[in-house]
């Protein structure tokens, strides 16, 4: 369920302190130091209320550093955690917000193929729902959760405080159209089907065997025949790594 059922009131400390180390967690924005028992202090001394008051925190240095059982060390840990925060990637942001629903992989696969956090706050239903591993439940808990006055502010409030998620690069940054990859030998990040259908989504073609029109030939340990007549071909070969190092981040995501 919701970690987010405690009490039905949106600004009890509860949900707050809910909220906000959900926020900070490590797959979300991973703000270090900012842990369940500094949370709940920081609540009940007012230096939080609500998510986007962690990113005032670093104004209120000096008043932090008084507090008993920090200093100085941990103070300034914490604050430069915070400012790392601000550029976390978008599927990140996404998931921190604690949208129904949305989970590290809807996160990250929303923000591929949507790109900004301005397409996905405006995107309606037919949109949401027609994306890659989105259904009805999770499209329609989006677009709920984005009509929210109080969530529009949240989100306002983050970007006015300078948290800039970074936006996906996207399909087009990675363009396979008009190659030819073939696949051999074994391979240890996915399976060769996982492969070829990542070179189908980026607009190429994969192909059972290597002819002179083969862009390239992936080749695992193991690998034979194939290789043997890349080499003939003079078709450039090359290891699973530097395929891997050519795609853009977050796209290799085996099917669940």
């Amino acid at each position: 369920g919701s970690p987010f059922v405690l009490c039905p009131n949106r600004a009890c400390p509860a949900q707050v302190s809910m909220k906000i180390q959900h926020f900070v967690g490590r797959k979300m924005m991973d703000i270090d130091g900012l842990g369940e028992k500094l949370i709940d202090r920081f609540l009940e001394l007012g230096f939080l209320t609500d998510v986007p008051s962690i990113y005032r925190l670093p104004s209120r240095r000096n008043e932090l550093i008084t507090l008993e059982r920090l200093g100085e060390q941990s103070v300034d840990n914490l604050i430069r955690s915070i400012e790392a925060s601000k550029e976390r990637d978008l599927g990140r942001f996404l998931f921190a917000l604690g949208i129904p629903e949305v989970g590290e992989r809807s996160g990250r696969d929303i923000a591929r193929d949507l790109r900004t956090l301005d397409a996905i706050r405006h995107a309606d239903y037919d949109t949401l729902v027609a994306l890659n591993n989105i259904g009805p439940r999770t499209a329609a808990e989006i677009q709920e959760w984005f009509a929210e006055e109080e969530n529009i502010r949240v989100v306002d409030d983050l970007l006015a405080l300078g948290v800039k998620p970074v936006e996906s690069e996207g399909p087009e940054s990675l363009d396979f159209a008009g190659q030819t990859y073939v696949f051999t030998g074994k391979l240890e990040k996915f399976s060769r089907e996982a492969a070829e259908a990542l070179v189908l989504r980026f607009g190429g073609k994969a192909a059972g065997s290597v002819s002179k029109n083969t862009t390239a030939l992936v080749a695992g340990p193991g690998a034979g025949s194939k290789l043997k007549k890349a080499e003939e071909l003079k078709v450039a070969v090359m290891t699973e790594e530097e395929f891997l190092a050519m795609l853009p981040e977050g796209s290799l995501v085996e099917p669940a």
